[in-house]
């Protein structure tokens, strides 16, 4: 099906909500869990519900019923038994990615189903120990997944048996499990970064404080940023050229590491740094724009050109200057733009702070040296 005349397809806008989801799952993957539980019991009570009906002798209309009680049942039911819910998703998913490498390495059927027991089996009491972390973790995977499916334009039509489902999926991670490995470590660390080490506590000194909030929000921008950057290269019409190349340079596989380096790279160097005294000095708001120029147009083009180097043998190192050096005239002021002015701007504003308060008595003490003088 086309859209506004055929300028957008269907299949780009279905992607595009399921890539909202899955970043949704990466950036706030432990406040959604529980949302995701309930909506994960209500699915499983709608499948569960219209099975048991159906195998009923009370006509047709059994399996909508069944499919209903259950829905409402598990639902009701989910929350309370969150932990075994926790249990299943994480046994299910080591399961999973067990079966894929063992898959992958051509293991024999009957040796394959024991792997997949025993990831099921580890992945469940892990889900249990290290519950908060997991979650998170668990949470990310479900998005890069999800990311994979978007960067091959994968889709899984509508499969007869689980076997047939299982297998379909098994074999695709397997054809390409060093990428799908790579791409669930990148989210799942861009995650925890985000969700653990840079969460605020009350212990934080105020520095600290406004420190992780700086990190979380250039984490968040450059979240943003391939989620905007993908939505105009895919969905926007091809006449417009943005097709060409990534506008941000960013891609799927190489947001998070993009993002991970940038964010260290800006805590190193940053505001708080003393000016020198006496002598002329760069401006600080000057030196930061310049810091963010040069993060903008060297981080996400050489991050995509190693992973997409090592994982399609193919150099995209110059994702972002591709359009400058031989594409349309349109592109190239949008990726000149992009670069001098988007980008910079953008995470000026980000990570943007106010000095934290001073105590009371270095406060006394400025206003007596403002009286004496």
């Amino acid at each position: 099906m086309e859209i506004f005349g055929g300028l957008i397809r269907s299949d780009q806008v279905i992607w595009l909500g399921s890539l909202l989801i899955a970043f949704a799952f990466v950036l706030w993957g432990g406040r959604l869990f529980k949302i995701f539980v309930v909506l994960l019991g209500i699915g499983a009570g709608l499948v569960l519900g219209y099975f048991l009906g159906s195998l009923t002798d009370l006509g047709p209309q059994a399996g909508g019923a069944g499919a209903v009680i259950g829905a409402i049942v598990l639902g009701l039911l989910a929350w309370p038994l969150h932990n075994v819910f926790v249990f299943l998703i994480g046994g299910l998913f080591f399961g999973f990615v067990t079966a894929s490498i063992a898959t992958s390495l051509q293991i024999p059927g009957t040796t394959l189903n024991a792997a997949a027991i025993a990831g099921f089996v580890v992945g469940g009491v892990l889900s249990i120990l290290i519950h908060r972390t997991f979650v998170i973790a668990l949470m990310a995977a479900a998005g890069g997944q999800t990311a994979l499916n978007a960067l091959f334009g994968k889709s899984f039509a509508p499969l007869v048996t689980f076997e047939a489902f299982a297998r379909e999926y098994s074999a695709f991670y397997s054809k390409h499990l060093a990428l799908f490995l790579t791409m669930i470590g990148l989210y799942v660390a861009f995650a925890l970064f985000l969700q653990m080490l840079c969460a605020p506590a009350r212990k934080d000194k105020p520095e600290r404080s406004a420190a992780k909030r700086r990190v979380r929000r250039i984490l968040y921008l450059f979240a943003f940023l391939q989620l905007a950057g993908w939505t105009l290269t895919r969905v926007a019409p091809a006449a417009a050229g943005f097709a060409h190349s990534p506008v941000t340079g960013l891609t799927l596989l190489s947001w998070p590491a993009a993002a991970l380096v940038a964010a260290l790279a800006l805590n190193w160097a940053w505001e708080g740094t003393p000016q020198p005294e006496g002598g002329k000095s760069v401006p600080r708001h000057l030196a930061r724009y310049l810091l963010f120029v040069v993060i903008g147009a060297v981080v996400p083009a050489l991050i995509s050109g190693m992973l997409h180097q090592i994982f399609f043998g193919q150099s995209q190192v110059l994702f972002l200057y591709k359009a400058v050096l031989d594409g349309p005239t349109a592109l190239t002021v949008f990726k000149a733009a992009y670069l001098l002015v988007v980008f910079p701007g953008l995470a000026l504003i980000a990570t943007r702070t106010r000095p934290p308060p001073k105590p009371a008595d270095a406060e006394a003490g400025d206003a007596a040296q403002a009286k004496a003088a």
